[in-house]
């Protein structure tokens, strides 16, 4: 009886591309290759911030493994490699069309002069994603709050993805479609490829990978992550009776994807 097809999604930047240039970080990321070499029923995808050019480039300039599949622009497209081509998946473009009603042109005049807030740039922008630094001493919330009332007043449904980019001392918006994310990715993901939930982990470190480690998966949070997001994971989690499937690694980046595997049975 074949294996069952498996599914890791790593996130990318601070996951799979550490922050900083270790040595460690090496002797992980050829161990990564080697095992994700030889499990050949295992499928890898990369879930992004990053636009599917941008996403090769980061794959080319840290010698990570090629994956099967891409994520991009925060879950707003999917992106599967058929005989060396990279396709965009439409029905997933479609029901994004369907829900975001072409509102990206109005949600960037409202947000234009609040304060904090300043639109990223150009090649960051997406079709279904909106995209903006945020003042690092802005709490969460206030943002939050902040543009749920703008939208609110306006009639605008939109979902708020929120992160803050350790490198750069800076936070990070993104506004999607309101069925829009990374955990949303996922699950088309998984009904496209008709796979089993027990056979999906998902890999990363910040804020705006919390829905995708809430979404029912098994996830690896590597030690990099964010003391935030760790906490609000393990108790979510631990209310919901999935804390089972939450693994905290102790390594970083790398090397606590491939811990997290072994913890997983990823490789087996």
């Amino acid at each position: 009886m074949p294996e069952p097809t498996k599914l890791l999604a790593c996130d990318m930047d601070g996951t799979v591309i550490p922050l900083t240039d270790q040595e460690a970080q090496h002797e992980a990321l050829r161990r990564f290759k080697e095992k994700s070499a030889n499990t050949p029923n295992l499928r890898l995808g990369y879930v992004t911030g990053r636009h599917l050019q941008l996403g090769l480039r980061g794959v080319a300039s840290h010698h990570l493994p090629m994956p099967h599949l891409f994520v991009c622009d925060v879950g707003t497209s999917i992106y599967f490699r058929k005989k060396g081509q990279w396709r965009l998946d439409e029905s997933y473009a479609e029901k994004l069309r369907r829900s975001w009603n072409d509102q990206g042109g109005a949600i960037r005049r409202l947000l234009a002069k609040v304060p904090g807030l300043k639109i990223q740039e150009e090649e960051k922008q997406g079709e279904f994603k909106k995209s903006y630094y945020t003042d690092p001493a802005i709490a969460e919330k206030d943002i939050r709050q902040h543009i749920g009332a703008i939208f609110q007043v306006k009639g605008i449904k939109a979902n708020l993805i929120y992160s803050f980019d350790n490198a750069k001392k800076v936070g990070l918006v993104d506004i999607l479609p309101p069925m829009a994310a990374k955990d949303s990715a996922l699950h088309h993901i998984v009904a496209s490829l008709q796979l089993e939930r027990d056979h999906v982990v998902y890999a990363g470190d910040s804020g705006n990978d919390l829905l995708a480690f809430l979404s029912g998966y098994s996830a690896i949070l590597v030690a990099n992550t964010d003391d935030v997001t760790r906490q609000r994971v393990l108790r979510v989690a631990k209310e919901k009776k999935f804390l089972d499937r939450i693994y905290c690694a102790r390594k970083p980046y790398t090397a606590g994807v491939v811990e997290g595997c072994e913890y997983f049975k990823v490789f087996a």
